[in-house]
């Protein structure tokens, strides 16, 4: 619309080989370090309402850790923001659903907190499809058929709704 621009600013995250759990949480570590400096960037552009595009960081902690980097994110940037976790929440709201299945890109480090996220909220999760991608670029590179497979797995567990987490992951066409 006119009058409005996304503004964009990644923050600093290594595209490093991911074997294990503990390598998903030094990335995470790194986005904690310059999540800040990315919201001052975005700042000088005078921004009414900030978007966190980064599911994962939205569900660190837990339901008490995302409620707390929303809360951060409000005073840093001195506006509303959104986050995956209370977006998908609304979302699962707005629709009804109760039980449902996550599909990530991630290993149980990651996983963990998202399931804390949606049962503190009042959710059941039933089945969490897990794809272990081995580092940042490989989530972007699922294929459709990697990514319907274990779209079916989830629905396997017939939840009310499955949702996929993972920004990279490629779930337009799907």
């Amino acid at each position: 619309p006119p009058g409005v621009i996304n503004a964009i600013d990644r923050y600093y995250v290594p595209n490093q080989s991911i074997r294990a759990d503990e390598d998903w949480s030094i990335i995470m570590r790194h986005v904690a370090a310059n999540l800040d400096d990315s919201v001052r960037r975005l700042n000088e552009a005078l921004i009414d309402h900030l978007v966190l595009g980064m599911s994962s960081q939205s569900f660190m902690g837990g339901v008490e850790g995302s409620f707390a980097l929303l809360d951060h994110l409000r005073e840093a940037s001195g506006v509303d923001v959104s986050m995956g976790a209370q977006a998908s929440e609304a979302a699962l709201k707005e629709v009804g659903a109760r039980r449902i299945a996550l599909v990530t890109p991630y290993y149980p480090v990651i996983e963990k907190n998202a399931v804390s996220y949606f049962e503190g909220r009042g959710f059941e999760v039933v089945h969490v499809e897990g794809l272990k991608c081995r580092s940042i670029i490989e989530v972007a590179s699922q294929t459709e058929d990697r990514l319907r497979a274990a779209v079916q797995v989830a629905d396997e567990h017939r939840p009310d709704a499955i949702i996929q987490l993972g920004t990279n992951l490629r779930f337009g066409a799907l």
